[in-house]
């Protein structure tokens, strides 16, 4: 089993019309949703940056690794926001480093006084590599597994549109929240060692609400991913938390498996109009097979600060 990873990424790529997960398994961290919704970069007054990793599957040998470092900029007077970062994706002899651009048009005063409707577009250059050695097959006369490291770029597009009713946390009354993307709407064609693998869409899908108390507030969520039937999960979540103190919450996978997240927030690190925050989750599977992939880890530090 511990090796089981190899096969699957193998797979996908010597089969030409293979219809799978490509992209990094979406957070529950929504300091990082600019990631995979271009619409919901910098979507309030606050310059925005952070860093997210993910540890997928600790009991297996070429796991799932994550990272992105992304930054995001309100251009205030002109209802826009962009944003920029890299991001880097590795899973057994398979992976991904890319560059991401996205930009924001806002529109103000949507369904509420303080509503916000944002629509964006985001763009991004990936290097592909795939290094066939130490790779196990279940045919020894794969091609591609006794090949060279094979090397290439693709570009990739996505759209997306967020809507919050109040893009503050702590500003009076309960705020709701959803977003939509689609990613790869465009994505280059990937050839490694003269095998195809091509490029699918992707959807994602949020809802939620956060209901205030003065200095607090409890946030239920559901996000949807899709890929296709078999490749689609639905998360339900909620989190806990106290303004420049903590947050702490829970998921459920209908991938099987739990979720439970916390962090530490510090305000005014150098003016009264930033925050720096620290956030880990682990996640586990609960059912027989789910449990055999083993502890999953995240963790996300963010800084922000406002300019309005």
């Amino acid at each position: 089993m511990k090796n089981l990873i190899y096969i699957i990424a193998v797979s996908i790529i010597t089969i030409t019309s293979v219809v799978a997960q490509q992209l990094p398994y979406t957070s529950q961290f929504n300091d990082s949703r600019a990631i995979w919704n271009p619409a919901a970069t910098a979507y309030g007054t606050h310059i925005v940056t952070n860093v997210h990793m993910r540890q997928q599957w600790l009991g297996f040998d070429g796991a799932p690794r994550t990272g992105s470092l992304m930054a995001e900029y309100p251009l205030l007077g002109y209802n826009m926001s962009a944003g920029a970062g890299l991001t880097f994706d590795k899973t057994g002899p398979v992976s991904k480093i890319g560059f991401q651009a996205n930009y924001a048009y806002k529109l103000k005063n949507v369904f509420t006084r303080e509503g916000q409707l944002s629509i964006g577009l985001g763009a991004r250059i990936s290097q592909y590599s795939f290094d066939p050695s130490n790779t196990i097959v279940n045919e020894v006369e794969d091609p591609l597994a006794n090949g060279d490291r094979a090397t290439t770029f693709f570009p990739a597009v996505t759209a997306g549109v967020f809507y919050i009713s109040n893009p503050k946390k702590f500003d009076g009354g309960n705020v709701f929240f959803t977003g939509m993307s689609y990613s790869q709407i465009y994505a280059g064609d990937v050839l490694a060692n003269s095998a195809k693998q091509d490029r699918y869409n992707h959807i994602f899908f949020e809802i939620g609400t956060r209901i205030q108390n003065r200095d607090s507030y409890f946030e239920p969520s559901l996000m949807f991913n899709y890929t296709n039937p078999e490749l689609s999960t639905l998360i339900l979540a909620g989190k806990y938390e106290l303004k420049d103190a903590f947050w702490a919450g829970l998921g459920y996978s209908s991938a099987s498996d739990i979720s439970i997240q916390g962090g530490y927030i510090l305000p005014n690190i150098g003016s009264r109009y930033d925050e720096l925050r620290f956030g880990v989750l682990a996640n586990y599977g609960v059912s027989d097979s789910a449990a055999e992939f083993g502890l999953g880890f995240e963790a996300i530090v963010s800084y922000t600060y406002d300019l309005d």
